[in-house]
């Protein structure tokens, strides 16, 4: 809940639009293939939300899952983290993202996971002494 809700105040302090916006007028041929080039056609067309692309989100959340299973369950917490970065690089390969922004997102996960885990702490040292 953390880095979502502080990525949204970051996302109105530093507007940024994401690949697909800027680059549009390059793509000369659109790629044709199945299923999946449809619907991220469709998806892509639908719009978004325009200037919510610093720092991504969605690789922010991933990981600050990787670092709590990677607490609790290690072995699993490697593999989430695998996870994590192959949905960094495809953000920026699927061009919804800048690098800078996967970047910026996994390292403002990485804070996250780090206050958040800080709070609980000081939270539950708190109701225990109480």
């Amino acid at each position: 809940a953390l880095a979502y809700t502080t990525s949204f105040i970051l996302f109105l302090m530093f507007p940024a639009e994401g690949p697909w916006v800027i680059l549009k007028e390059l793509h000369h041929v659109k790629p044709e293939g199945g299923l999946f080039i449809k619907l991220n056609q469709f998806t892509q067309s639908q719009g978004s939300i325009r200037g919510g692309c610093f720092p991504s989100s969605h690789v922010g959340a991933a990981f600050v899952m990787a670092w709590a299973t990677l607490r609790y369950q290690r072995r699993l917490g490697w593999v989430i983290l695998l996870f994590s970065i192959g949905v960094a690089l495809a953000t920026v390969y699927c061009q919804y993202h800048h690098a800078v922004d996967s970047i910026a997102g996994a390292l403002w996960g990485t804070i996250s996971f780090l206050v958040g885990s800080w709070i609980l702490r000081k939270w539950y040292a708190n109701k225990v002494a109480a």
